[in-house]
């Protein structure tokens, strides 16, 4: 009665609060007011932006088939769908359409330029092509940085559709008519089959290596916290109140030429009581270079888990591997462990299904063990949920299905590893410590379906020096993957294991069978008195509709085991899961039982329900009940959390019920994002008389390389890399700084979301918070520049951040001329101006810089040309397919001061003589510059002058 009592509570001050906010919205928000703009049109929506925090961004890329339009932008989830940024969305579209966010107008045309394009924010209403439409409010949203439309609306603008994949933060675009742009992309690509490179599929800028450093100043996260703790003794009803006061710290960057992680955490009492340092070198894209290996760690490392023989262990050691970064830890199954900051919990999902949750640790670690991985992508996402409010998320990819290596190539895991010792030892009193374990893994690829594995492990069992030989076969036949494992205990038994994964109508179906003689290791335990024989595991995922509803995703696991007394164990598993507009409902089912001589015992059965949805677009709820249904049935504990975003401050409200102990809880935090730093306030109470007050505080940390200043940010930093940009007039155009040339302040880079800061008086920009291990483009944004003449001599770089590090980038920037002419066609003594010429700026090394077309009255014109010489002449393929001859030419020459050259013009005449190669020799051409045209290419217009 106390919990219906509790839930009736929150729900009324929920709908409470929902109604105060619905009145002060309503009648105090200038967005609802009616006015006009002086002629008589009212004005239905305020002009000021919309505030939305950091936790609800999503950063996303947009695809359009195989190309790769947007590496990176930000939108907001929506009932229903997704908000996009116009002018990013239209920009990459290639729609000339200019968005102005202040002022709530976007204006420019899409396809063709009869096709016109008008919306007026304000006023609540768009033109299309001569149609005046209006819109709902809630399908629009005002930024500072750009006007934020529903994917819903976009696809009635435009002939486009719009697909978000949440799993890998893709937007699918889906033209209903042919886009420009596609032209242009299938124009680059058979370019690039005549030996030239695509520049759609990958980025078309330089890239840009990181190097590694001996040493570097690293990104640094703090926090700290400060609370009162009382606790009431239930015996004595004696109240203790203590202090509470800890610290942690992760900090990340480069040491020895490797990265490097430090973490450490200490309160009053204990002062320092975890010091962890880990040293990687990672190469995801290729091998460290003269060594042939893509993974190094050394330092307090984690070994992963070798099938039959090891679960993976924790603690000081040296792990040398050339396995892909991405591979999973065993067949079907992948560990995730990592740091997390005090105080913390974490959710796992896959492909977006909730699998597991974990409290707050007092060592500042997760780990998730043994997830279970389905065959084809598996999207593994941990959110983070801070004690104020703050959250988190990390993403990884596993592709199962894949694993097979060529024929010939090998590949290797080499670990040593002291468990449960860190490399500082601070605080080991109760850390067992043993002897050095040590795994060799070896894999060879048999053929293109085959794969030979091997291992030798020794480790330490009931402090027993233990020792495995293990062979496998992995292989890919008819659709499915297998995997055979044969392992041999020195003086002791053997273990054998049969894997399969495959995906049949639409069912995920996972199974194994081991057999075990005489066998134990670290991960098969057996007791002394009743070794386990054998264990068979089957798993079944699948999604189902149901109605109206989406697809329901299904997960059906079964384990039974024997053992030599003839004990037989059998357990089952369910989960199903929703997704209903923005809301995840997730139930799941655990049931047991044993079995000795035909009697059943120890059965059991347990479950538990999550659910975690959006209120509205500030407030989220997430709910939990843990139920048994087996000895007894009943309800064992129940907690309702609500989340409430505004503007930069987070709050939450949190209640519970324990059933067994008959303990209701409640908690409250507020979390402030200022500029430069966080800081939270919590309470807890208990109606046993248990209560906590705490504060805390935290921030993140990093140094701009060239300055020397410090910059701090409320949000955390260790796991992200960062550039530190320069940009200036390159006076003698030698392509790099020189002392005095003058630096250029404002100067932003480009598709940076919603941070809009520009470089100082100095010239200089950091930017600290990219993801780690991403490969990101580099540019500057052309429309910061304050001269539109003035244009970067270098466009961009293509560069992968890595934690802790800056990447200096310097950004030359000279101010470019134009090139305008005619071109005539000569037929005897008249002069005719002709259109459609194509025409080429070809540069010093012989490649094309830019090409155009003649206009109808002849007239061309090639704007933004760097500064060096040129020339221009007509396009090879096109004259020699209409048998034109060139009659002169003539080189061109931009200086610094971006010059404007004049009266470039051309003669051309037909010529039915000349051959193809006297052309050729004639414009002076390379052979590279061959592509093909559309039809149009082939008819010219002739106007009389």
């Amino acid at each position: 009665m106390k919990f219906i009592w509790m839930v009736n509570v929150v729900s009324v001050l929920a709908r409470s609060l929902l109604r105060v906010t619905f009145v002060l919205f309503f009648y105090a928000s200038p967005s609802t007011s009616f006015a006009t703009d002086g002629t008589g049109t009212n004005i239905l929506y305020s002009l000021e932006p919309t505030q939305r925090s950091f936790d609800q961004e999503l950063v996303l890329q947009l695809h359009l088939g195989r190309y790769l339009l947007s590496e990176s932008f930000i939108g907001f989830a929506s009932k229903g769908g997704t908000l996009l940024p116009l002018s990013e969305i239209t920009y990459s579209l290639g729609f000339p359409i200019e968005v102005v966010p202040s002022e709530g107008l976007a204006k420019g045309w899409f396809l063709r330029e009869n096709r016109r394009f008008s919306l007026d924010y304000a006023r609540g209403e768009v033109l299309i092509e001569g149609q005046r439409l209006k819109f709902n409010p809630g399908q629009i949203e005002l930024h500072e940085d750009d006007i934020y439309v529903h994917t819903e609306l976009l696809m009635q603008w435009f002939p486009v559709e719009f697909a978000v994949d949440y799993s890998r933060m893709v937007v699918k675009v889906d033209p209903q008519e042919p886009l420009p742009l596609q032209a242009r992309m299938e124009r680059e690509n058979k370019r690039a089959s005549l030996g030239g490179k695509s520049t759609t599929e990958a980025s078309h800028y330089l890239r840009e290596e990181l190097p590694y450093q001996f040493i570097n100043w690293p990104y640094l996260d703090v926090s700290s916290s400060y609370g009162l703790n009382q606790r009431v003794d239930p015996d004595s009803n004696s109240k203790e109140r203590e202090n509470i006061w800890g610290y942690s710290a992760n900090l990340s960057g480069d040491l020895l030429w490797m990265n490097a992680n430090l973490y450490f955490s200490g309160n009053k009492a204990n002062d320092i009581i975890d010091v962890r340092l880990a040293l990687t070198r990672k190469d995801i894209d290729e091998n460290i270079p003269g060594i042939n290996i893509t993974q190094v760690s050394i330092g307090d490392i984690f070994t992963p888990r070798i099938g039959l023989i090891s679960a993976g262990t924790s603690g000081n050691g040296l792990e040398i591997s050339n396995f892909p970064v991405s591979r999973s830890s065993n067949f079907s199954t992948t560990d995730l462990r990592g740091e997390m900051a005090l105080g913390w919990e974490v959710e796992l999902y896959r492909n977006g299904i909730f699998l597991n949750s974990l409290p707050p640790r007092n060592d500042g670690r997760y780990e998730f063990l043994g997830i279970p991985l389905i065959y084809g992508s598996n999207v593994l996402k941990l959110s983070f949920y801070g004690p104020q409010g703050q959250r988190r998320e990390k993403t990884q990819v596993i592709i199962v299905g894949s694993e097979q290596l060529s024929p010939g190539i090998s590949q290797f895991r080499f670990a040593a590893i002291q468990p449960g010792k860190d490399l500082f030892a601070v605080n080991e009193t109760d850390k067992p410590k043993t002897d050095i374990q040590y795994s060799l893994e070896y894999e060879n690829g048999l053929s293109n379906n085959h794969t030979l594995t091997s291992s030798l492990t020794r480790l330490f069992l009931n402090d027993t020096q233990q020792t495995y030989a293990g062979i496998g076969l992995r292989s890919s036949i008819f659709g499915a993957a297998t995997e055979l494992e044969l392992v041999k205990q020195q003086n002791a038994g053997h273990a054998a294991k049969l894997y399969l994964q495959t995906r049949r109508l639409g069912l995920n179906i996972n199974a194994s069978h081991a057999y075990y003689k005489d066998f134990s290791s670290d991960d098969v335990t057996q007791s002394s008195s009743n070794s386990q024989l054998s264990s068979s595991e089957l798993r079944l995922d699948t999604s189902k509709t149901a109605g109206v509803l989406p697809s329901i995703p299904i997960s059906l696991s079964g384990t039974f085991d024997r053992f030599e007394s003839g004990r037989q164990d059998l357990s089952l598993s369910n989960r199903l899961s929703l997704h209903l507009k923005g809301a995840s409902l997730t139930n799941t089912l655990d049931w047991s039982e044993s079995r000795q001589d035909g009697i059943s015992s120890n059965r059991s059965a347990t479950g538990s329900f999550l659910m975690n949805a959006p209120l509205q677009n500030s407030l989220r709820a997430r709910a939990s009940l843990n139920y048994t249904l087996a000895p007894t049935t009943g309800l064992d504990t129940a907690r309702l959390t609500l989340d409430w975003n505004q503007d930069s401050n987070k709050f939450r409200f949190g209640a519970g019920h324990n059933l067994t102990s008959h303990d209701t809880s409640y908690s409250f935090s507020v979390n402030r994002l200022f500029q430069n730093l966080t800081f939270g306030f919590s309470a807890n109470y208990s109606d046993n008389g248990n209560a906590f007050l705490g504060a805390s505080l935290s921030f993140g940390l990093g140094r701009e390389p060239r300055s020397g200043d410090w910059h701090m940010q409320s949000r955390n930093l260790s796991d992200s890399g960062g550039i530190s940009a320069r940009v200036f007039m390159d006076e003698n155009l030698n392509g790099r700084y020189d002392e005095g040339e003058p630096p250029l302040e404002g100067v932003r880079i480009a598709h940076t979301g919603r941070d809009k800061s520009g470089t100082n008086a100095q010239g200089l920009l950091f930017l600290p918070s990219y993801k780690g291990h991403r490969p990101v483009d580099i540019a500057l944004d052309l429309a910061s520049l304050e001269d539109p003449y003035l244009m970067p001599t270098r466009p961009g770089i293509n560069t992968t951040p890595r934690p802790g590090r800056t990447l200096l980038v310097d950004f030359p920037v000279s101010y470019t001329g134009e090139i305008e002419g005619t071109v005539h066609m000569t037929e005897g003594k008249h002069s005719k101006s002709v259109s459609n010429v194509e025409l080429l700026l070809i540069g010093t090394n012989g490649k094309t810089v830019a090409e155009t077309r003649t206009a109808f009255d002849g007239f061309y014109l090639f704007s933004s040309v760097l500064p060096g010489e040129y020339r221009v002449q007509p396009s090879i393929e096109q004259t020699t397919r209409l048998k034109l001859e060139l009659m002169d030419a003539e080189s061109v020459s931009i200086t610094a001061e971006g010059n404007r050259v004049s009266g470039i013009d051309f003669k051309l005449r037909r010529n039915e003589e000349k051959s193809p190669t006297q052309q050729t020799s004639k414009l002076n051409a390379q052979a590279d510059e061959k592509k093909s045209r559309s039809p149009e290419t082939n008819r010219l217009l002739i106007v009389e002058r």
